[in-house]
């Protein structure tokens, strides 16, 4: 796993505007139409987040089509609004 600090800096890095950090912290091994009804955007959107966040180690996959956060954005110090 990737150390804290590096950890916060790529979801800083990645994480650029409110919707995407909404995305990331329901991201919690639902489905994306689940995921997407909570952040308030559609399921495309949500997947296109996850296979992008997936590349970069900052989400993992739990089932098929589903992926969870690796950490709260929270835990790592970064506010979400």
């Amino acid at each position: 796993m990737i150390a804290l600090p590096a950890l916060a800096q790529a979801l800083e890095n990645a994480l650029q505007t409110p919707e995407e950090k909404r995305v990331y912290e329901a991201s919690d091994g639902r489905t994306s139409r689940e995921v997407g009804q909570d952040a308030g955007m559609s399921h495309v959107t949500v997947l296109r987040h996850w296979k992008r966040w997936a590349g970069a180690g900052l989400v993992e996959q739990v089932a098929a089509g589903r992926y969870a956060r690796l950490v709260s954005l929270g835990d790592v110090g970064i506010e979400t609004e």
